[in-house]
């Protein structure tokens, strides 16, 4: 176990080939889909995303060195705009059980903390039952459905009718590439196609933002998607992801 007197998570501030080294296998311990990348544009993908996060005065990548090695065996990232997001929470399989989880978490609330942040919210794969444990440990709620739309011209056609039709109540960027979307809650009512508009509209006005490297529209409500707004989300190009909210809130920053 790590000595609790000492800090083991570090603010990431410069990007290096070794660091890239160290966050492929990481990151494909997350991302099924990431490891199956070829390694060229696994490399280029981790290097653009944690430039951008570095960079982003409300972003923070966390790291965990290994004392032996000195690579890099764990991260973590907070953002925040209106609400803090935790992203990409993950630790080689070889180095897990020594409670680096707990730890990565502690160094991201106490980064929200900092930046008076009193709502965060997170995502996780349904198979990841240990993390869903210890994310209740800490607090977290589990919530609602998350939807991701690809942002592409066919997903961001633009109808003039659509404006304002649709509000996003909170959208941030973690990590440069993937913007938020937060939905009406499921028990209201409200018209499918009208909804669908909303989020063509929203859509399109991320996708114009392309310069920014935003590649995803992902929806989410705090509740389970209704049968209204599910069908919306398909006629917009969003498809329910494998995945589940949680949200830590409270009065008090973090």
């Amino acid at each position: 176990m790590p000595n609790p007197d000492v800090q083991p998570f570090v603010p990431l501030e410069l990007v290096t080939n070794r660091v890239v080294d160290d966050f492929v296998p990481l990151l494909s311990e997350l991302s099924s889909s990431f490891a199956k990348m070829p390694e060229d544009k696994q490399r280029t993908a981790v290097c653009q995303n944690l430039e951008a996060a570095v960079n982003n005065p409300s972003a923070t990548v966390f790291v965990h060195y290994d004392t032996d090695t000195g690579r890099i065996i764990s991260t973590a990232t907070a953002n925040w705009d209106k609400e803090g997001w935790v992203d990409d929470v993950v630790t080689l399989e070889q180095a897990r059980g020594r409670g680096l989880g707990g730890m990565a978490m502690n160094a991201l609330h106490g980064c929200f903390a900092e930046n008076n942040v009193t709502v965060v919210r997170l995502t996780s794969s349904l198979g990841r039952a240990a993390a869903g444990n210890l994310y209740a440990k800490l607090g977290y709620q589990e919530g609602g459905d998350v939807w991701r739309a690809p942002l592409n011209e066919q997903t961001a056609n633009f109808s003039q009718a659509a404006n304002g039709l649709f509000t996003t109540n909170n959208c941030t960027i973690p990590i440069g590439n993937k913007a938020w979307v937060s939905g009406p809650d499921h028990s209201i009512d409200i018209d499918p196609s009208q909804l669908e508009k909303g989020l063509t509209h929203a859509n399109y006005m991320l996708w114009q933002e392309g310069d920014t490297g935003i590649t995803s529209a992902n929806y989410f409500s705090e509740t389970p998607t209704s049968p209204g707004i599910a069908i919306a989300l398909k006629l917009a190009g969003y498809a329910q992801r494998p995945t589940r909210l949680y949200t830590l809130q409270t009065n008090q920053p973090l």
